[in-house]
C-alpha cells in the first residue's frame, strides 16, 4: 500500500501546565507586565499575550505553570494534518512518528483528538489482558460492564476524551443506581483506570481529567447490599444428614460429577471455606500434603475469552497479590473446623476416585466422570437442589449458592474467636472485604460476647485489678456437635 503523504515537519512547542498553587516570586515576564486586566491582577490562570508568546523565559522559571519543552511531529494523511508524534526529544519523536506511519498504514492509528471513552475503555481492557493485568474471565467480565456503560449511555461512551465533562462521568455512575454499589464501584475503576491510561499515553492532559473530583462512592446504590448468608450450626447438621443417608439423590441423570464425588465436595466446602473453583483445581499430587496436614491453594477455574473453563494461574484474588508483591499461597489446615482424621479419610476416599478417572490428565482431586473439569455453575444447581430437599432455607427466593459453604466456615470461625486477619489469610478474602461483607455477622458476634462479659462479671467478684480470680474463666467451645462423616 502506497503511503498518501509526505515525510512530515517536526517543530517544537512549550507546553503549560497550571501549578496547583502560585510560587511566591513572579515570573520575569509578570514582573514587567503593566497591564493585568486580562489575568484579573494576577488571580487566575488566563494568559495574556506576552504569555502566550513566552518560550524560553518560562522554561528557566514561570511561577503559575509547569513548562515544558516538547518535539511534535505532523504529517499529512487521508486529507489531515496529524500529530503522530510528541515527546522532549527529536530522536523520541522521529521513532514515534516511525511507528504511527505504519499504523497509518496499516488502519490501526488511533487520533488522539477524536479517540471515544468507548475506544479508550476497550484499548485499556485489551492492554491490560496482554499485560497480564486482569485474567481472562476478568476480562470478559469489563467487557460487559464496558458494554453496558456503551448501552445505557451511548451520548457519554462516545463522546470525545478531551470533551468529557465531571457530570457525565457522574451521568454514567448514576445510571447504575439500580445495581448494587459494587457494580457502581466497579464501573467508576473501569473509567478511572481508562483515563488514567490514556493520561499516560498523553491522550489526554492531568489537567483535563474529568474523574479528578469524582469520589468513588459518590454515587449510592438504590439497592440492598447482599448480606453473606451462612448455614447455621443447625442447618449444617442437617444438610451433612441428608448427604450421607440420601447418597443416590445427589445427582440425576444429566449430572456430570459421581454422587461420592458430590458428596465430598460439598463436605470439603464446609471444612476449608475454599471457593468450588478453587476446589476444583486441587492437584491430588501438588496440593494435599499429609504430613503437615494441610491443602495448598494457588489457582482456580476460571473462563477464558471464548468462554472455556480453564484452570488459571492464581486465585481470585492472586493476581492483586502477586502485584504488591505477596504471595499468592494458601495453607488451609485439615482441621480448622472439624477433626482432622475425618477430613484426612474424606481427601483418601476422593483421591481414589480421581484416580480411575479415565482422561483425568491434570490430577485434580474433583473433575467431571470423563475427566473434564467441573462446572461451578452446575455444582450450584445440584447444590441448590440438595438444600431444598433437605428443606434448608427455603424462604430465599433464589435459592442456596455453594458459596454459601464458604460464608459458614468464615461464621464458625469468627464465632471460634478466630482473628479477622487470620481468617482472611485462610479463605483469602481480604480484611476489608470481610468486615464489610460479614459486617451483621461480626457485629452480632460482638454484642454476644459482651453479653458474656456481663454474665462472666456478675457470676466473680473483682476486688482488685493486680489480683489473678480465685475461679479460672472456662473457654467455651460452640464446634458442632456432630459426627461428621
Amino acid at each position: 500500500m502506497s503511503r498518501v503523504y509526505g515525510e512530515g515537519t517536526l517543530f517544537k512547542t512549550v507546553q503549560k501546565f497550571k501549578r496547583k498553587k502560585f510560587l511566591d516570586e513572579e515570573c520575569s515576564i509578570c514582573k514587567n507586565c503593566t497591564d493585568r486586566t486580562l489575568c484579573n491582577g494576577r488571580t487566575g490562570y488566563d494568559k495574556c499575550k506576552k504569555c502566550k508568546e513566552c518560550k524560553e523565559e518560562c522554561l528557566i522559571y514561570c511561577d503559575r505553570f509547569r513548562c515544558y519543552e516538547r518535539v511534535n511531529a505532523q504529517v499529512y494523511a487521508h486529507g489531515k494534518q496529524r500529530t503522530v508524534g510528541t515527546g522532549k526529544k527529536q530522536k523520541e519523536v522521529n521513532k514515534k512518528k516511525t511507528e504511527n506511519l505504519s499504523k497509518i498504514d496499516n488502519g490501526k492509528y488511533i487520533d488522539k483528538n477524536s479517540i471515544t471513552l468507548s475506544q479508550i475503555m476497550r484499548n485499556t481492557q485489551e492492554y491490560r489482558l496482554q499485560n497480564e493485568q486482569v485474567s481472562e474471565c476478568g476480562y470478559v467480565r469489563n467487557m460487559e460492564s464496558v458494554k453496558s456503560i456503551e448501552s445505557k449511555c451511548p451520548d457519554v461512551a462516545f463522546k470525545k476524551l478531551q470533551e468529557l465533562t465531571e457530570d457525565d462521568i457522574l451521568e454514567v455512575l448514576r445510571s447504575k443506581k439500580n445495581d448494587s454499589q459494587s457494580v457502581i464501584e466497579k464501573t467508576y475503576d473501569i473509567i478511572n483506570i481508562s483515563i488514567k491510561k490514556a493520561i499516560k499515553d498523553k491522550l489526554l492532559s492531568e489537567d483535563n481529567n474529568p474523574i479528578t473530583n469524582v469520589d468513588r462512592d459518590a454515587i449510592l446504590s438504590n439497592k440492598e447490599s447482599k448480606k453473606a448468608i451462612p448455614f447455621t450450626i443447625d442447618e449444617t447438621k442437617k444438610l451433612l444428614e441428608y448427604i450421607n443417608v440420601n447418597e443416590e439423590y445427589l445427582v440425576d441423570d444429566l449430572s456430570h460429577i459421581d454422587s461420592i464425588s458430590m458428596k465430598n465436595l460439598i463436605k470439603l466446602s464446609l471444612a476449608f471455606g475454599t471457593r468450588c473453583g478453587e476446589i476444583g483445581a486441587l492437584n491430588i499430587d501438588k496440593h494435599i500434603d499429609f504430613n503437615k496436614k494441610k491443602i495448598i491453594v494457588e489457582r482456580t477455574l476460571t473462563r477464558n475469552t471464548e468462554n472455556k473453563i480453564i484452570i488459571g494461574k492464581y486465585t481470585k484474588t492472586g493476581r492483586k497479590a502477586k502485584r504488591s508483591g505477596k504471595k499468592d499461597i494458601r495453607e488451609v489446615p485439615f482441621g480448622i473446623i472439624y477433626p482432622e482424621e475425618e477430613i484426612e479419610q474424606i481427601l483418601k476416599e476422593q483421591i481414589e476416585i480421581a484416580r480411575n478417572i479415565p482422561n483425568n490428565k491434570d490430577n485434580l482431586l474433583f473433575c467431571n466422570k470423563d475427566g473434564t473439569y467441573i462446572d461451578v455453575k452446575h455444582i450450584t444447581c445440584m447444590f441448590k437442589r440438595i438444600c431444598r430437599a433437605a428443606e434448608i432455607k427455603l424462604d430465599l427466593v433464589t435459592g442456596c449458592h455453594i458459596h454459601m459453604t464458604k460464608h459458614t466456615v468464615v461464621t464458625r470461625l469468627i464465632e471460634l474467636g478466630m482473628n479477622i486477619y487470620a481468617i482472611s489469610k485462610l479463605v483469602g478474602t481480604t480484611r476489608a472485604v470481610l468486615e464489610k461483607t460479614y459486617a451483621h455477622i461480626l457485629d452480632d458476634f460482638v454484642e454476644s460476647e459482651i453479653e458474656k462479659t456481663r454474665e462472666n462479671k456478675s457470676k466473680q467478684q473483682f476486688t482488685t485489678i493486680t489480683e489473678e480470680p480465685e475461679e479460672e474463666r472456662k473457654v467455651v467451645n460452640n464446634i458442632i456437635p456432630f459426627k461428621f462423616g
